[in-house]
């Protein structure tokens, strides 16, 4: 499946990993599903990972859906929350940088991309060595 998470409650993390052939509208699809589950909770970080995408497509209107989500941010009422982006590789980094430079220091949500996932669980204040074998990345060295 291109599109897979899991929701850490005891980590307040939610885990996106995108696989194979990514298209935009299944990531916002899930993502909307992962933010209605009952497990979710206000303020919990996410970290979502690119690094095994092989094909990025995005259509016209999951560009715009995307974008008015990103918008809408500045005046979301939830607990701030981080997310890390991981991508490695080209169109998605590119992609990444987008949603980054969108999003402003007054909004609650702060997004950021990384190339390697020890970086991004640093930035949602996880611990790499202790945190990284949940969400089946190896230990730092």
């Amino acid at each position: 499946m291109p599109c897979t998470y899991a929701l850490y409650p005891d980590l307040a993390t939610l885990h996106c990993r995108f696989s194979g052939r990514f298209n935009m509208r299944d990531a916002l699809n899930m993502i909307e599903r992962a933010g209605a589950e009952p497990r979710h909770e206000d303020g919990t970080n996410v970290i979502a990972d690119f690094l095994d995408v092989t094909r990025f497509e995005i259509d016209i209107n999951s560009q715009w859906r995307m974008f008015r989500y990103l918008a809408a941010l500045e005046n979301w009422p939830g607990l701030p929350r981080s997310c890390a982006l991981i991508a490695d590789g080209e169109p998605v980094w590119a992609m990444a940088g987008t949603i980054v430079d969108q999003t402003t220091l007054e909004s609650p949500l702060v997004f950021e991309r990384f190339r390697a996932p020890s970086p991004a669980l640093r930035f949602v204040g996880l611990d790499p060595n202790r945190h990284g074998g949940r969400f089946g990345y190896g230990p730092v060295h």
